[in-house]
């Protein structure tokens, strides 16, 4: 008997019930046995590899059935299950969210009203000073380094006042988090870009994206640094 003939014995004949995990298991150890046998296929490997990926195509049909009921079956209680506990969880986790919002509120005003205040006998007499040297920048013909002076933001002159007492409640503490936000993109990926220790983790490629690029050229798109691969995948329609 061929191994051709032999494989399709892994077929179950109509009416039979099928032992897809049995099926499985000889598949993949004869799929083994040919990958051992030969390192570089001939024609008679190759063709034992397409009868082989054929009987496993059509085997996953069946696969799937025979596991369906059952999955079926505990994914039906797996979401009556997270619906219930979403029910529980809802209110408790809208509860907290109201809270924290609170709490952080507070703190945000507490901040506030501990912050430096501005000194409006100080400001106004560095307004001033800022002022006559623009005058006299422009009087010694300096235009434009008036023009840049005049467009800075005006220096502010901070005073301490004395914080209130902050409210300390046990088992409550505060962790700060200070984050990234994007303001213009294009500045951003040029500074990043110019550093080598933040464009090796701030900058990162899109491979699906990267992928569907040269797909759609049909590798004819030119990127340094970036080489063209082909990949060229049997596909089994028999």
């Amino acid at each position: 008997m061929s191994a051709s003939a032999s494989q399709r014995e892994l077929i179950p004949a109509a009416g039979e019930s099928p032992k897809v995990d049995l099926q499985a298991n000889e598949l993949i150890r004869q799929a083994e046995a040919l990958r051992d046998r030969a390192a570089d296929p001939d024609i008679e490997t190759y063709l034992e590899a397409v009868d082989l990926d054929t009987l496993a195509k059509d085997l996953r049909p069946a696969a799937v059935a025979f596991c369906a009921d059952v999955k079926k079956t505990t994914h039906a209680a797996w979401k009556a299950a997270v619906a219930q506990e979403n029910k529980i969880l809802n209110p408790i986790d809208d509860t907290r969210e109201i809270c924290r919002k609170i709490m952080k509120r507070w703190t945000e005003l507490e901040e506030i009203a501990s912050a430096p205040a501005v000194d409006p006998d100080v400001q106004i007499a560095l307004e001033a000073a800022r002022e006559a040297e623009v005058t006299q920048l422009r009087a010694s013909g300096q235009e434009t380094a008036a023009r840049d002076l005049a467009a800075q933001p005006a220096p502010v002159a901070m005073r301490q006042v004395s914080a209130p007492a902050v409210t300390s409640t046990p088992g409550i503490s505060y962790r700060t988090v200070w984050k990234g936000e994007v303001e213009d993109f294009d500045k951003a990926v040029r500074a990043i870009a110019a550093n080598p220790a933040l464009r090796m983790t701030l900058l990162l490629i899109n491979q699906s994206a990267l992928d569907d690029a040269f797909q759609l050229s049909q590798g004819q798109l030119k990127i340094d640094g970036i080489n063209v691969v082909k990949d060229k995948t049997p596909v089994n329609r028999r």
